[in-house]
Order: structure tokens, then C-alpha cells, then sequence
């Protein structure tokens, strides 16, 4: 059922992004947002956190972000996480949805520095139950004149625990991906 909910999810936003993208760059005013123009930007990310209390993070998020004024961002992100427990076979794996906003520091043609701040917590029945706070950096390149671009990050989380046997923890991490 998970499986079949993130496909069907990730095929509707592909099909709005290539519309987004599309209407985005041909009217002149990629990086600058036109007033009254919207932009959304989705974005794929894999990531991977230092060891910290020895716990390790890794992972995928999905994020969804749109214009609200200039260069400031609404964002949703859905996000699957698993975490590995000192040096053993011990996975805690969990299922994310956040909210937050993005602020491009930098927002020219061909590269873009965002400045992300969420926060969320996690869906269903996972291994491990707790609410993040996150900040993130990162460099977004376009690819050549398409509408893709690379990105490459780094950010901190704090995951305050709500269950009993685990400590909360914080976690440095990297993260690369593609921005549409």
C-alpha cells in the first residue's frame, strides 16, 4: 500500500512540475519571479548524517516548495529515514512529514543558494516516534538550459525522542540531489 501511495504521489507531481517548469522559464523571468507569477520547485534528495551518540541517519526526502513573495518559499517535504544503532544490525526506520519555509540567499539563472527551515514529525506506526526541527544549505546548479538542477547541501537536525528508550539526538548530515 506504501509502495502504490508514493508512486501515484511522485506521478502527480512529476506531471505538475514539467507544467510549473515549463510555464516558469518561458516567461522570461526565471530566477527573478515576475509578479503574479507562481513557481514551484520539487526536489529529490538522498542524505546521510555523521555519527552522533553512535547513531547514524540515511535516507530520501521528497520536497514541494512554492512561491509566496520573491524569494521566499512555502515548503512541504515528505521524507523515509532509517537509522542505524551502534555498530550493530539495529535499523529504526520511520516516515516523515514536514512544513517549513525556504529563503534563496542567492537566486540567479543558473544557481540558487537556499536556506531551509522545517519541521515535522513522524507519520504512522514507525520504529521510532519523534518531532525534528532542520536547517539546511544548499547549492542548486541548473544543468545546462533545462529546467533540472543539481543540488548539494548540508544541514542540521535535532530529533526530540517521544518514546521512553531513546534518547533524542542531533545530527549533522549531507545531502545531494535533483531540483525541478
Amino acid at each position: 500500500m506504501k509502495k502504490i501511495a508514493i508512486i501515484s504521489l511522485m506521478t502527480i507531481l512529476s506531471s505538475v512540475a514539467c507544467h510549473a517548469g515549463d510555464e516558469v522559464c518561458t516567461s522570461g523571468a526565471c530566477g527573478q519571479g515576475s509578479p503574479g507569477s507562481v513557481r514551484l520547485n520539487l526536489e529529490v534528495n538522498a542524505l546521510t548524517a555523521f555519527r552522533n551518540k553512535g547513531m547514524t541517519m540515511h535516507g530520501y526526502n521528497f520536497d514541494a516548495a512554492i512561491s509566496i513573495y520573491r524569494n521566499i518559499y512555502a515548503l512541504g517535504s515528505f521524507e523515509m529515514l532509517s537509522y542505524h544503532a551502534n555498530k550493530s544490525k539495529t535499523y529504526f526506520n520511520s516516515t516523515g512529514l514536514s512544513g517549513g519555509l525556504v529563503y534563496n540567499i542567492i537566486d540567479r539563472d543558473n544557481t540558487t543558494i537556499p536556506l531551509k527551515v522545517k519541521m515535522g514529525g513522524t507519520l504512522g506506526n514507525p520504529d521510532w516516534k519523534y518531532t525534528f526541527y532542520d536547517l539546511s544549505l544548499a547549492l542548486n546548479q541548473r544543468l545546462g538550459k533545462s529546467n533540472f538542477a543539481g543540488v548539494v547541501g548540508i544541514g542540521y537536525r535535532y530529533e526530540y525522542s517521544r518514546v521512553e528508550a531513546m534518547s533524542s539526538h542531533g545530527f549533522v548530515y549531507v545531502f545531494f540531489g535533483i531540483k525541478i
